[in-house]
């Protein structure tokens, strides 16, 4: 999971690769498993990741979301706030 949470480009490309899947038949194999989609799995990974780190660490968010697979901090933050409503 930790390799997921910190590449951002990792996909259901990627994963169906992986596993042996296209890409379409991984995305509804794991949504009729989970009940989500692997984008909404993954992304969930990321804030709760980033929410450990605010907690636990004190570093800069900028940090944070570099660690937690994130572009820059502006999406972190607002995945983050979109989490918590």
């Amino acid at each position: 999971m930790g390799k997921i949470v910190a590449y951002p480009q990792t996909g259901c490309a990627y994963i169906g690769e992986v596993v042996a899947m296209s890409p379409r038949t991984f995305a509804r194999q794991f949504q009729s498993q989970f009940g989500t989609t692997p984008a909404k799995w993954v992304q969930s990974l990321r804030v709760e990741a980033a929410r450990q780190h605010l907690e636990a660490d004190g570093m800069p968010l900028k940090r944070i979301a570099r660690l937690t697979g994130f572009a820059t901090n502006r999406p972190c933050a607002g995945r983050f706030c979109n989490r918590c409503r």
